[in-house]
Order: structure tokens, then C-alpha cells, then sequence
């Protein structure tokens, strides 16, 4: 029962952290993107 708890609260993070490292990566190449517009 708590290693189930565990397991879904360790999930849980996994998921967030994830989530967040995908926002981050889009706006990295959002930012990339704006950068090699103004050099054109």
C-alpha cells in the first residue's frame, strides 16, 4: 500500500517534470526561431 503511494506520488513528478521539460524545450526553439529572424 505505501509503495503504491510512493509510486504514484514519484509518477506524479516524473509527469510534471516532464510536462515542464517539454515547455522549456518549445520555448528554447521559440527563442531560436526569433534570434534567426532578426539575422536575416
Amino acid at each position: 500500500m505505501i509503495d503504491e503511494f510512493q509510486n504514484k506520488k514519484r509518477a506524479k513528478k516524473f509527469k510534471i517534470k516532464s510536462e515542464n521539460f517539454q515547455k522549456e524545450k518549445k520555448l528554447n526553439k521559440g527563442a531560436r526561431g526569433e534570434k534567426l529572424n532578426t539575422y536575416c
